[in-house]
């Protein structure tokens, strides 16, 4: 569950909890409450408080200015671009480099694993 920033001023009292339920009605999402008791209320905890809350509260994400997403836009187009462009770099590097390096690696620990099998046998079959 998400909580949003200031959400947990919503309710007077310590320990709330806000978040939105996966499902939205026409005027918006419904939220929940959660109020989360702490051991010296409780004891123990069996389960949350639940408290359903059906008005609507907007979106609290912040707006960009136009100037703000026009940059944004460039520089995604430019991300974009350049991970076109890396991807065969990167898959060269993958088959030439990373795969005989990580391949020699594995082969060594399976002989290592082998003789260390192998010293056990032989302790064994000697004990």
């Amino acid at each position: 569950m998400f909580a949003s920033p200031g959400a947990s001023a919503s309710r007077k009292s310590e320990g709330w909890s806000r978040g939105f339920t996966p499902k939205t009605s026409d005027k918006g999402p419904e939220h929940v409450e959660i109020r989360l008791k702490t051991d010296k209320e409780s004891g123990f905890i069996d389960k949350p408080e639940i408290v359903y809350v059906t008005e609507y509260v907007e979106d609290q994400r912040p707006q960009l200015a136009p100037g703000q997403q026009a940059v944004v836009n460039i520089a995604v187009q430019v991300i974009d671009g350049l991970v076109e462009i890396a991807k065969p770099l990167v898959a060269h590097w993958w088959h030439t480099q990373a795969v005989p390096v990580l391949v020699a690696k594995r082969e060594g620990l399976v002989l290592k694993q082998q003789a260390r099998r192998a010293q056990k046998k032989a302790l064994r079959a000697g004990a």
